[in-house]
């Protein structure tokens, strides 16, 4: 949704600060994903390598370095995830 903001073709002008906001909007949701992780208890184990998320996870950012489009970059994501929680579950 927000990107949907972001796109010129869409006629919705939102005002200088509203799009200021919008900018911080995918790092907040990077550190509320990462703080459990970083400040909660997790144990990691050999099992783990085979974690969806962790595989769906590292999938993305080596496609995101790749393909600079946002939206095929998360629909790639998805398809990678739910076909290794398919494989592995």
């Amino acid at each position: 949704m927000r990107y949907a903001f972001f796109i010129k073709n869409i006629p919705i002008k939102l005002n200088e600060s509203i799009e200021r906001f919008l900018r911080f909007t995918a790092p907040c949701i990077l550190v509320s994903m990462a703080a459990p992780i970083v400040f909660g208890g997790v144990k990691w184990g050999v099992s783990d390598l085979t974690n969806p998320f962790l595989i769906a996870g590292m999938s993305t950012i080596l496609i995101s370095l790749m393909i600079k489009n946002t939206l095929f970059v998360v629909f790639l994501s998805m398809i990678i995830f739910s076909s290794v929680k398919y494989i592995f579950i």
